[in-house]
């Protein structure tokens, strides 16, 4: 994989694949976009359970009000490792356009990725910077209130912003058959089968 800096995403300034097939349907439609925003939910029961279990097991202060906002805080400078862990799951050897965006870095693989390989790129942030974090935070106990207060504001925070990520995977189970790619071409996401 290798990446390309292409500046500001825009009309103009967008990658357009050139062998983009007759049977290339779009991959989502801007009507359920908003659905997306219901994934937060999951998220915060996830929290609120983890606090609970958490609550069983540790005595006393369970976090610094500040600490939280440093975890909340930290996730965001790490939007580009989330975008990176993405990148690291394209085919070997494929080029990634990075472009900056009014959502800040987005990456766009220059090939068709399929199917499983589409659900791994799109779960690896999750994985790595929500979900492990988040298990840690809930199952080693011997940890200070701050660094504690860090890491799980932080998982949560992460696990907040790929919300979007989990949202497609759930279109792509929907969707697209098992030997289905997906390619983003213009300002637009396609997924097709190969003849």
């Amino acid at each position: 994989m290798k990446l390309k800096w292409k500046g500001k995403l825009s009309d103009e300034n967008v990658f357009v694949y050139p062998d983009l097939p007759e049977n290339a349907k779009p991959f989502s439609d801007s009507n359920s976009s908003w659905q997306m925003y219901l994934l937060i939910v999951p998220v915060l029961v996830m929290a609120y359970i983890g606090i609970q279990i958490r609550l069983k097991y540790v005595d006393g202060i369970m976090f610094s009000r500040g600490a939280l906002f440093c975890g909340v805080a930290l996730a965001i400078p790490f939007l580009f490792a989330h975008e990176l862990l993405h990148a690291i799951c394209c085919p070997k050897g494929s080029i990634v356009n990075v472009y900056w965006s009014t959502a800040g870095i987005s990456l766009i693989p220059t090939c068709p990725i399929k199917k499983q390989r589409y659900i791994i790129m799109a779960l690896m942030p999750t994985l790595v910077l929500g979900i492990i974090p988040f298990l840690s935070w809930l199952f080693i106990p011997a940890m200070d209130v701050t660094i504690s207060s860090i890491i799980f504001a932080f998982s949560i925070g992460s696990l907040s912003v790929s919300i979007g990520d989990i949202f497609n995977v759930l279109i792509a189970l929907k969707k697209m058959n098992r030997d289905s790619y997906l390619i983003t071409s213009s300002l637009q996401i396609y997924y097709f089968d190969r003849s």
